[in-house]
């Protein structure tokens, strides 16, 4: 664990000037090395300081920033001072409440799935108070990381096999001989799903047609991949919205119709469909669970208003419950976890930075992004559990809350040239909100 820390201060100090690149690569670590494979990196598999690799490299880029620009960190906080500090009360109600309650290494989750990503968020803020450039590469990086993590998943389907980090993907009690669904280096292929349904909205801001048709349909058929329901859902609504809201002329828009229906029927005609068609009609009692899960909250919701007995208990109390799988829902899980008013804030706080970028200056899609980010996680274990859920939902709410963001650089120092794909109108200062 020493040699990991060591290097993670070692990146953080090379990139002491480039928040930005903290939050991407603090987002590649999570999304690359899936949280049941951390143990291979830090040694450190059980305990209160078996964070993710990524959640380690991430608190060495905030000590770095808190010495090296301290003004520009605490400029940031200042701007946006009740989120931060409500955040903040979030992370030290889950943390106690973890420590002091029947499993105390749950404080590990707290700071993988709510202190790290926060602080991804914090990085992603500051780089795009620097240069409104910034959001357009973390969009680019965001849709890059999906199309790589689709192309890992058509790989494993092809092969019928995880390809990297077999052996810690067995520990998992769910991942058998006849497993079928395959996730990419996420921890379950329901994770992927939410990447990929998050990324698709995003592709609306790209001119060029062809790289939208082939995005689209690689995000496609990684979701059959995944045979997510709700991403089958989902992702065809996006796709509907890119083609409306796509930056392509319009005899492009044509193509790109063209050429998303033709791509569907060739989709819809092939194997890969077969697995999610099976769970359509043979769900295995997944809905069943899911409103028995919901049902047990209700019955159970005056033990959990103000106290909880730490964020991983969701799952033995379902036990206790006699369920037999998890609440299938964040909200639940952390409402049981850390109480359901903790619980409230902390989603409400998400909530309400999504309805603040409304009428903002903001990427085209990134609306739409972020109101998947919010609905996805309540329909599985998402943040209840090691997976790059978290640094992800935050890292688009910082992309929609870039819209309504105060620059605070110093008007003496020139204009930052401007970088990003042809087409996208972001300008150089955000819109400054009274």
């Amino acid at each position: 664990m020493g040699i990991w820390i060591l290097l993670c201060l070692g990146g953080a100090l090379l990139l002491h000037d480039r928040p930005l690149w903290m939050a991407c690569g603090g987002f590649g670590l999570w999304v690359f090395i899936p949280g049941v494979a951390g143990v291979l990196f830090t040694g450190r598999g059980e305990g209160l300081l078996a964070l993710h690799p990524a959640t380690w490299f991430i608190l060495a880029c905030f000590v770095v920033l808190l010495i090296r620009r301290p003004v520009e960190l605490m400029g940031e906080f200042a701007a946006r001072w009740p989120l931060y500090l409500t955040l903040v009360l979030v992370i030290l109600t889950a943390s106690i409440m973890s420590l002091m309650g029947s499993q105390p290494p749950g404080v590990v989750l707290v700071t993988d799935q709510i202190t790290g990503p926060i602080m991804l968020f914090w990085f992603a803020s500051v780089a795009i108070r620097r240069a409104g450039s910034a959001r357009v590469v973390l969009r680019n990086v965001v849709l890059a990381v999906a199309a790589v993590q689709s192309l890992i998943a058509i790989a494993q389907f092809v092969l019928k096999s995880t390809i990297v980090f077999s052996g810690r993907y067995h520990t998992n009690y769910w991942f058998t001989d006849s497993w079928n669904r395959w996730m990419g280096t996420t921890d379950h292929p329901l994770v992927l799903s939410m990447l990929l349904c998050a990324s698709a909205p995003l592709v609306a801001g790209l001119r060029r047609a062809s790289l939208q048709v082939g995005l689209l349909g690689l995000m496609a058929i990684g979701v059959l991949i995944t045979q997510s329901r709700t991403a089958a859902l989902i992702l065809p609504v996006t796709v509907v919205y890119v083609i409306f809201r796509s930056r392509a002329g319009a005899g492009a828009k044509v193509l790109l119709t063209t050429a998303v229906v033709a791509g569907a029927a060739g989709i819809l005609a092939s194997p890969l469909v077969t697995g999610l068609a099976d769970r359509l009609t043979n769900d295995s009692g997944s809905t069943d669970a899911r409103t028995r899960a919901a049902l047990f909250f209700l019955d159970s919701i005056n033990q959990f208003i103000v106290y909880g007995d730490g964020i991983t208990t969701s799952f033995k109390v379902a036990a206790l419950g006699g369920l037999k799988t998890s609440l299938e829902s964040s909200i639940l899980m952390y409402a049981i976890g850390i109480g359901v008013i903790a619980t409230l804030i902390y989603f409400g706080a998400q909530v309400a930075l999504v309805l603040s970028a409304l009428g903002s200056d903001r990427l085209r899609g990134v609306l739409v992004s972020g109101l998947v980010v919010l609905i996805m996680p309540q329909t599985f274990s998402s943040l209840g559990t090691e997976s790059a859920c978290g640094p992800l939902l935050w890292l688009m709410l910082a992309l929609i809350a870039s819209g309504r963001l105060p620059s605070v650089r110093q008007r003496s120092r020139p204009a930052p040239q401007l970088v990003g794909v042809p087409g996208d109108q972001v300008s150089a200062r955000p819109r400054i909100s009274s």
